[in-house]
């Protein structure tokens, strides 16, 4: 299972293009979402199914799929940030994942992961920007990063291990893009922080 998190400019522009997607399945949003690409080099659950294991990706900041989820499984449609959270929460209980990897380790570090009735067998995260002071992290078994210097301070957060790693991006993304004429040398794709 995979816990992400998408910028809340991006998710308000695709519901924008998308309306109709507002009262689709859980399942057929988060394709959707999955489909148009952003932050693909970050998601690594679907193609994990693709590999033969059962998977579940879950973006938590995602109000009309976090809704129907809520909806389709008989609980209460969150009202509130803290709902949201709760809801997270109750998403990983209900698929029970071995495996728990998670994209924002900053709104769910290990205090998150100690309030859950269901506690998978290895958790991994990634970070590769600035860590607010009272970051916790000694439940993740592994903390990933592109950054050395988040590297060392995941350790020092109490995760047990650290490792390297270079997202790259799915091949669709190049795939569709192959066409278009070459208009810069070089293009940066994210956010930038001082810190």
């Amino acid at each position: 299972m995979q816990i992400h998190t998408f910028y809340d400019a991006y998710l308000g522009t695709f519901y924008e293009r998308r309306p109709e997607l507002r009262d689709a399945s859980f399942a057929s949003q988060i394709g959707a979402l999955l489909e148009d690409g952003f932050s693909g080099s970050h998601l690594v659950a679907p193609h994990m199914g693709r590999l033969g294991s059962e998977t579940q990706l879950v973006i938590a900041n995602c109000i009309p799929a976090q809704f129907r989820w809520a909806q389709e499984n008989g609980v209460p449609v969150p009202r509130t940030g803290e709902d949201l959270y709760r809801l997270v929460a109750r998403q990983v209980e209900a698929f029970r994942p071995e495996i728990l990897y998670i994209t924002d380790p900053i709104l769910f570090d290990s205090r998150f992961l100690r309030g859950l009735s269901w506690k998978p067998r290895f958790v991994a995260g990634w970070r590769a920007a600035s860590i607010p002071q009272g970051t916790d992290w000694s439940a993740f078994d592994l903390m990933l990063s592109s950054d050395e210097g988040c590297r060392r301070r995941a350790l020092e957060l109490g995760a047990r291990a650290v490792e390297p790693f270079r997202a790259g991006f799915p091949a669709f993304l190049a795939d569709s893009g192959g066409d278009l004429p070459k208009l810069w040398d070089v293009v940066f794709s994210g956010r930038g922080s001082a810190e």
